[in-house]
């Protein structure tokens, strides 16, 4: 028995057609394992899905999730790339007062500048240019500035940690270095810890902070010294 022009129509959808947000791509009907027909649709922010026909004719889906959760205005076609994690945590601890870190970030007023709040393709396009590789972390030149080309870089771990706002800051022999950086340096005679409570709690000058040897150490280059000369002495 031949089909009727209303059954032929029944299993199409034109391309271009929209329901909501969504817009048909090529208008190919498929079937799930149900055999419910589904349409491969495209949301206006790019993401393409396979959506049950019926759920977009009855307005059960206008758009993608993202979409649907409030940042309609990025590119989610790009979701899949290394960076986009990159800036999905820089937008979370300057704007979600839940996230863990927020007080450092957002809670202080650290901001993310439109061009890149607002486009995600402009900030991978940025990071593209700008040096990032894997296992390198987005910095802050300035740690008070906001996330703003002029104040960012791709640094190693170890530096963003010396970079950090909590960190000490000791000018010393006419060199400005952390507190972790003047503990591994040659000229230091004593632990990060002797260090840290000698600068932060029994106010020592720097200098001599960091090159004044620990009692423990004195006494056991005397002792050496003692044994020495007894060695002398046979």
């Amino acid at each position: 028995m031949s089909r009727t022009r209303e059954d032929i129509l029944e299993d199409i959808e034109e391309a271009g057609h929209k329901f909501g947000d969504w817009e048909v791509v090529d208008g190919i009907i498929t079937k799930d394992k149900w055999n419910k027909a589904q349409l491969l649709v495209r949301c206006k922010c790019g993401t393409e899905r396979i959506v049950n026909r019926s759920q977009l004719r009855g307005g059960k889906s206008t758009k993608c999730r993202p979409c649907a959760s409030g940042q309609a205005n990025i590119n989610h076609g790009l979701s899949c790339d290394p960076i986009y994690k990159v800036w999905q945590s820089m937008i979370k601890r300057t704007s979600n007062p839940r996230y863990e870190h927020y007080h450092r970030y957002g809670g202080r007023g650290i901001t993310v500048c439109d061009e890149w709040k607002n486009d995600v393709k402009t900030f991978i396009d940025w990071c593209a240019s700008n040096g990032y590789k894997k296992g390198l972390q987005l910095d802050r030149i300035d740690n008070n500035g906001n996330y703003e080309p002029s104040n960012c870089r791709f640094i190693t771990r170890q530096g963003q940690q010396n970079n950090t706002s909590r960190n000490i800051h000791l000018i010393a022999f006419g060199e400005t270095k952390t507190l972790a950086e003047w503990s591994r340096d040659t000229r230091c005679t004593v632990s990060y810890g002797t260090l840290k409570q000698r600068i932060q709690t029994n106010n020592w000058m720097n200098e001599k902070a960091i090159t004044e040897p620990s009692l423990r150490c004195k006494k056991a280059n005397e002792a050496k010294q003692e044994l020495k000369e007894l060695e002398q002495e046979k």
